[in-house]
């Protein structure tokens, strides 16, 4: 019998290490939208020591999460293997995080507050780089280049 090609069908979760998960997952929340997961299976995670706690949009077992566990912050140390996590958004969600930059005080891998100035032209996508308050780097994006190009470049008159 013929096995099928393996295929990775999605990215479950990242595993972030952060101090306190619940500080951290009011970060989470006010920056991502996400929040803790609830339920018999993610409250059971959650009442481990240090961790895990699952964060992410809903309830599902099959949507993309973020979990957080105890510990010293790997965005503390010198970047080595994967380096960043990438999260991708449409045009409208892009935009609206922009207007946010102010209240949300996000800083850079420098410690430089971001604002729409390190907005990053990929010229398919348009994405931001920040990190946590705990030095976890991330990138936020759109692929609905078009429609973002029109709201953050000028067009001048010919």
């Amino acid at each position: 019998m013929a096995v099928g090609p393996f295929s990775i069908r999605r990215i479950d979760h990242i595993k972030v290490s952060v101090p306190d998960r619940y500080e951290a997952a009011a970060w989470y929340h006010e920056v991502f939208g996400l929040r803790i997961l609830r339920g018999p299976i993610w409250d059971a995670a959650a009442a481990s020591p240090g961790g895990p706690l699952f964060l992410g949009v809903d309830d599902a077992l099959d949507g993309t999460k973020v979990v957080l566990f105890e510990g010293e912050p790997l965005g503390k140390h010198r970047p080595i293997g994967l380096t960043r996590a990438a999260f991708s958004v449409d045009g409208e969600s892009f935009l609206r995080f922009l207007d946010r930059l102010d209240e949300l005080s996000l800083v850079n891998e420098e410690g430089v507050r971001m604002t729409r100035g390190h907005l990053v032209d990929q010229w398919i996508a348009w994405s931001l780089y920040f990190n946590d308050p705990y030095g976890n780097r991330y990138e936020l994006l759109t692929y609905e280049y078009e429609a973002v190009k029109r709201q953050v470049q000028p067009t001048t008159p010919s």
